[in-house]
């Protein structure tokens, strides 16, 4: 006579063979490796010229719950601490730490056999402790969107840290990046708090560990500045050199609020009179003052007929020499 079994009982019997199975597996005995972070405590006037390794790893053995405990537990992770004072360097402030000086100050939360450690050695130079200021470089990558532009440099916050290690160490390094960020697709202003790079932090440390970046981003807009005068400064009294055409005009690009609001003198054309005197050829540019936040795209003209007035004749500079 067929049996038939209900679907919960199939279930409940598969589930009791996976737990059975489970409990049988994790009381077997493995190998397998983890890794762990090492500390090395200096004394206080030193600090650690070269990087050292970001992990080193250990190869264990124990039971399956020991292993599971171990490896997927964050309390329970192992961690290295040697102190440099009982290790004798091989040189001047040069040492290696070799597998017994690991051992020693390795910390296992959970009892398992440790079998081998990766790297054997670990060579390390000391130095004395330095500090100094770096600006902050920003390795942000921002992309705008098609008819918007950024006004102004972007603004970082705050724009430079202190570092803190060997004095070896400190002395090649002259900046400090952000961590690379991309951002697509910008328009409109941003504020965004960026992380500092840590790839050093095995030997040097930063004040902060993130900046505040900021960019004010607006619509792009061209517009037409006509009739700017062209002043003529330090000129003595009884001049007689002249400029022609007297007035220049500039199109320039920026964001439309700040276009838009601009004051009739922002832009000026200036030209200084002891610069004429150098004057060979009879045609000068003037120096353009305007706004930080603007590109000029073209200004007409580009360059005056520079003359000067002499018994009533008009000369160019180079009759003149």
């Amino acid at each position: 006579m067929q049996r038939n079994f209900s679907p919960i009982t199939i279930l409940l019997s598969l589930f009791m063979a996976i737990v059975f199975w489970g409990y049988v597996s994790l009381n077997a005995t493995y190998t397998t490796f983890t890794n762990f972070d090492l500390q090395v405590n200096l004394p206080p006037n030193r600090a650690i010229s070269n990087e050292l390794p970001t992990t080193i790893f250990i190869k264990v053995r124990g039971n399956g719950w020991k292993l599971m405990n171990l490896l997927y537990f964050p309390g329970s992770r192992p961690r290295a601490e040697v102190d440099v004072s009982r290790v004798s360097p091989q040189i001047r402030d040069t040492y290696i730490l070799n597998k017994r000086d690991i051992l020693t100050g390795l910390h296992m939360p959970v009892n398992v056999d440790v079998l081998d450690v990766t790297p054997e050695n670990i060579r390390f130079t000391t130095d004395v402790i330095a500090e100094k200021r770096v600006p902050v470089e920003s390795k942000l990558n921002i992309h705008y969107k098609p008819g918007f532009i950024p006004i102004g440099d972007l603004h970082i916050s705050p724009d430079s840290i202190i570092i803190r290690g060997s004095r070896s160490a400190l002395a090649n390094i002259h900046k400090w990046p952000t961590a690379e960020v991309t951002l697509d697709n910008v328009f409109r202003s941003f504020h965004k708090t960026v992380m500092l790079k840590d790839t050093l932090r095995n030997f040097v440390s930063a004040s902060r560990r993130s900046v505040a970046v900021s960019a004010e981003v607006q619509q792009m807009a061209e517009i037409v500045i006509p009739d700017i005068p062209v002043e003529l400064v330090n000129a003595p009294a009884g001049n007689t050199h002249r400029l022609r055409p007297d007035k220049i005009s500039l199109v320039v690009r920026g964001g439309a609020y700040h276009l838009e609001n601009l004051a009739p003198n922002s832009f000026r054309a200036v030209v200084d009179y002891y610069s004429l005197l150098d004057d060979s050829v009879g045609f000068v540019a003037p120096r353009l003052i305007y706004p930080g936040n603007v590109k000029v795209i073209r200004q007409t003209p580009e360059y005056l007929r520079h003359t000067q007035k002499i018994n009533g004749q008009s000369l160019v500079a180079e009759t003149l020499k």
